[in-house]
């Protein structure tokens, strides 16, 4: 019989060789349709004796370093179930894999903001227009942190009945091959990286506006020394924790993710944006008040005798949205903004 660790490497090997035949195909595939365009519409031809050096030098530098920043995020996201997955085996990436799912919604409900920002961005900076630049990275950053801190609450509070409601049903607990808990670990695991991603959604609106501003070469290193810390931090953690060496790549994961995006970044963001470090950390303090107060709503379910049902779940999930989302109108909008909020209301009304 094959041991655990031979059956891992298989899979290892298995599944990189599958990534790299894909990555292979999107490849020629992108590299296919590109040169037909070119066949099909002269004007998309490309025409070196055309190009103007400096330009073509400028394009390819923020080519490079937004493709550094991107691999680096795409990997600190996805390294820690191959870290897993080499470590401890299918069931160290099935608990990653349940964890960084659940913690993404964080992160998905922010994307929509972030989504044109550099564009805006790029307009203003065009124009020379600091004041509306600072204002914007205000009122954005502000946005950010108050649909992310209520979600992460949400999610690092009820982060057993959701798991449990979600894949309860279909994952054998404990694991019937290492004979360890799944759904408890996923739920540390969930608590600990929540605070990572929630970082990140947050840092978005940030990096989204420095790249339409053209300072994508003042941010990427850091962002990609944040990349390569994240595993490092890892497998040291793996190293040094003893019993609890699992939990490493996710400590790694909220680490990086904390330290580079929502510490340090601010400090390269801050001046370029027209403001400060302080101030634009100060910007949060607000919005997670708001949400922190509202969150013993929560305690119905986590008291709740046996496993919370859905309706219980969903019940005291609305009851908290309605309560932070009336503090919120009441104390974190300032006065021209909830007036127009209640303009709005009653023009609909009327």
């Amino acid at each position: 019989m094959s041991s655990p660790a031979a059956e891992t490497r298989v899979v290892v090997v298995v599944v990189v060789f599958v990534a790299v035949c894909v990555l292979v195909f999107a490849v020629l595939l992108l590299l296919f349709a590109v040169g037909r365009i070119m066949v099909i519409e002269p004007l998309l031809r490309p025409r070196l004796n055309r190009v103007d050096r400096e330009a073509l030098r400028e394009v390819v530098g923020t080519f490079g370093w937004n493709s550094a920043v991107v691999t680096a995020m795409n990997l600190h996201e996805r390294i820690g179930v191959w870290i897993m997955l080499f470590f401890f085996g299918l069931w160290g990436s099935m608990i990653f894999g349940l964890a960084l799912r659940l913690v993404s919604y964080v992160r998905m409900a922010t994307l929509g903001m972030s989504f044109g920002l550099d564009a805006v961005s790029a307009r203003l900076t065009s124009n020379d227009d600091n004041e509306s630049i600072q204002s914007f990275a205000k009122h954005s950053t502000r946005l950010h942190a108050y649909v992310a801190f209520p979600i992460t609450i949400t999610v690092f509070l009820l982060a057993e009945p959701l798991l449990r409601l979600w894949v309860g049903r279909a994952v054998e607990d404990p694991d019937p091959e290492s004979g360890r808990a799944v759904i408890s670990a996923a739920v540390l695991l969930v608590q600990i990286m929540v605070i990572g991603l929630m970082s990140r959604a947050i840092a978005d609106g940030w990096m989204k506006l420095l790249y339409g501003a053209g300072h994508i070469r003042s941010y990427a290193p850091l962002i990609l020394a944040g990349g390569i810390a994240n595993p490092i931090i890892a497998i040291v953690l793996i190293q040094m924790l003893g019993t609890s060496d699992w939990i490493g790549p996710a400590i790694g994961f909220s680490a990086a993710f904390f330290i580079v995006h929502l510490l340090l970044l601010p400090i390269i963001a801050g001046p370029r944006l027209g403001t400060t470090w302080g101030k634009l950390l100060g910007m949060l303090g607000r919005p997670l008040l708001l949400a922190v107060i509202p969150a013993p709503i929560y305690l119905v379910a986590l008291l709740w005798d046996g496993p919370a049902p859905w309706t219980v779940i969903l019940g005291t999930s609305l009851a908290y949205a309605v309560v932070y989302g009336l503090l919120g109108i009441r104390f974190g909008l300032e006065r021209v903004e909830r007036n127009r909020i209640i303009d709005k209301v009653r023009s609909i009304g009327g």
